[in-house]
């Protein structure tokens, strides 16, 4: 059985945000992260489980993508101790990129890879692919501060 990599550890961060994955050690640019693991099926069948995990109040850790024009679901909601469930989303401050990975079997995998260096207890960060979640606006506000600070770090003054 796969384990995730030693490199990376759980953390609980508040009761908004609950845990989140960190780097224990620099993770160089391009390097490999993680393994979104679970139980691997149709989306279509994906859909009754969800609303059930609505409903308990569950939460859900699934993962939808397409392979080969069909739709899968990667569903790590039962799987408390796979690492890559706790990675949080960030649509302006990503720091790591979902990707999709074939091995021999030929089946999908996917896999968390940084893109750019990641320091020891910095958070791993990627956007899920989803717009409009409510975190957005804050995250695009503090982007929008930091563009307004590098403008005015820019001006010179010439006499």
């Amino acid at each position: 059985m796969m384990t995730d990599p030693d490199f990376i550890y759980k953390k609980f961060i508040n009761k908004t945000k609950g845990y989140g994955v960190f780097a224990c050690k620099n993770i160089q640019k391009g390097e490999f992260i993680v393994q979104y693991r679970g139980d691997l099926c149709l989306k279509c069948e994906m859909i009754e489980k969800e609303k059930v995990y609505e409903q308990t109040n569950a939460g859900s850790y699934v993962y939808d993508f397409m392979h080969n024009n069909i739709e899968y679901s990667i569903d790590a909601t039962s799987h408390e101790e796979y690492l890559a469930r706790y990675v949080n989303d960030s649509k302006y401050f990503p720091n790591a990129v979902m990707k999709k990975v074939l091995t021999e079997d030929r089946n999908p995998h996917l896999c968390l890879f940084a893109l750019k260096e990641i320091k020891p207890n910095e958070e791993i960060v990627y956007f899920y692919g989803v717009d409009g979640l409510t975190w957005h606006a804050a995250e695009l506000e503090r982007k929008q501060e930091q563009i307004k600070e590098s403008k005015v770090n820019d001006i010179f003054l010439i006499i």
